[in-house]
Parts: C-alpha cells; structure tokens; sequence
C-alpha cells in the first residue's frame, strides 16, 4: 500500500495540437475596404483533450487575395500563441473582395478558415468608361456609352442612379437617362438623338461632387426615306422656272 507521503508530486502537459478554433469581430467577417477598417481573427489552437496550447507558430494566409494586409506584414505572416493559446490577426484591404484566409498551426498542419468580405466605401468619383461613337440619327448612339462610379480607393460602387443629358442642353429624342450602376457602370444602350450635328454628353451621380463629360461625337443623316419638293405654287405655261428644290431627307426630316 501507498501512503499520501510516499507519493510523489507529478505534472501533467498539454499534448500536442490536434485543432485549431477560430473567431472573428466583427462576427459577420464583413467591413469597408478601406484600409483601416479591419477583422480581426483570433485563432486558438487545442490538444485533443480541449486544453490551450501556448507558443504554438500559427500562419495566417490570404495570397489569394488582392491588396490584402495582415497585422501591417503583407497577405501572409505568422504568430505564436499566447498562454491562453490564443493569436490575433488584423485583416484590412483596398480592394473590394471575398477572400479566403486560412490559419494554419505550424506544428501538425491543422488548420481553419475564415471567410472576409471587403465592400466598397461611398461613391467618390465618376468618369466615362465607354465613349459615344459616331452614329446615324435613326439608330441608337453607338457605344454603348458607359459611365463608371467608384469609391475612394478606385473600387466600384453598386446602386447608384447615373443621369446622363447633352451638353447643349437639349433632351434625347428617345431612351432611358437614368440609369443604376452595376459592378461600378452604369449603361446607357437606348439613346437617340434624330438631328444630325455634333454632340458630347455629361454624366452626373448625385452622390459624387464631379461630373464627366464625353468626348465630340458626329450623328448623321439616316437613311433617305422621303424626298420634298418646294418652290412657287404656280407658274406660267411655257415659261421656265429654276426655283424648285428637290430635297432627299431621312425619316426626320
């Protein structure tokens, strides 16, 4: 038999780690891309018996991303644990993304991910992505002519109203000028102008503080579709007469 004097004083060790657990503030994985605002992932790596592990090496990896930064050291760096076997990681980007982070523990390659979304910041500027191009006045203006809007860091911005008009100040004929962006651009593919002369048009977003302008375009003449004749409406038998004009237009006259 044993007594409690004779037995000696024993340890026991965390084993060696087997999982790593991660969360993240916010809980959603969802901020501006910005460059400051930041998700923070705070990995904590596990034996098989649950207990924390400290100094463990932890690599955090978002290569697959783009503009990616991670505790200020680029789309990939490594951390050790703490002795509530805990690391935390700071994620910001420029870019506007879904992206993968995987956090792997450096000793046996157990790993976990998490999902960061980077959405654009408010609309900041607006430019002309596709230009008009010459165009006959019974058809669409060529192009399509394409507006874009983006956010401070050239990200673009989704949902918002684009108004296009002509510089001279006159309406379009026909189509639809306003338009809402989509992936940053807004398209204008209906618009007509029926009298032939040179234009440039001017985009506008109510949310931004510029406007963009065009380049010239020409509209000509469409397709001869009618002619008109016009001069005196009379004349004298035997006499000629050279005040008449014969004149071809397109359906607009």
């Amino acid at each position: 038999s044993y007594s409690a004097d004779s037995m000696s004083n024993f340890a026991i060790q965390a084993g060696t780690p087997a999982n790593v657990q991660l969360t993240s503030n916010p809980e959603g994985e969802t901020v501006t891309a910005d460059g400051t605002s930041k998700i923070t992932y705070t990995a904590t790596v596990e034996d098989t018996a649950g207990n924390a592990l400290d100094g463990v090496s932890v690599q955090a990896d978002a290569s697959s991303g783009s503009n990616i930064d991670i505790n200020e050291n680029g789309a990939a760096t490594t951390s050790s644990t703490d002795s509530n076997g805990e690391v935390a990681f700071d994620v910001t980007s420029t870019d506007s993304q879904d992206v993968s982070i995987i956090f792997t523990e450096q000793a046996n390659s157990n790993s976990a991910s998490g999902s960061a979304t980077f959405e654009a910041g408010a609309a900041e500027s607006i430019s002309v992505v596709t230009e008009p191009a010459e165009t006959t006045a019974d058809e669409t203006i060529q192009g399509s002519p394409e507006a874009k809007v983006v956010d401070a860091n050239d990200n673009p911005v989704d949902g918002i109203d684009v108004t296009v008009s002509r510089s001279d100040g006159n309406g379009f004929d026909s189509g639809t000028e306003t338009v809402s962006t989509s992936d940053g651009v807004a398209t204008f593919g209906d618009l007509e102008i029926h009298s032939p002369g040179t234009y440039q048009l001017e985009f506008d977003a109510s949310e931004v503080e510029n406007t963009a302008t065009s380049n010239e375009f020409d509209v000509l003449s469409g397709s001869a579709s009618q002619v008109e004749l016009t001069g005196p409406s009379s004349v004298t038998a035997g006499e000629q007469s050279s005040d008449f004009t014969l004149e071809v237009q397109d359906q607009y006259g």
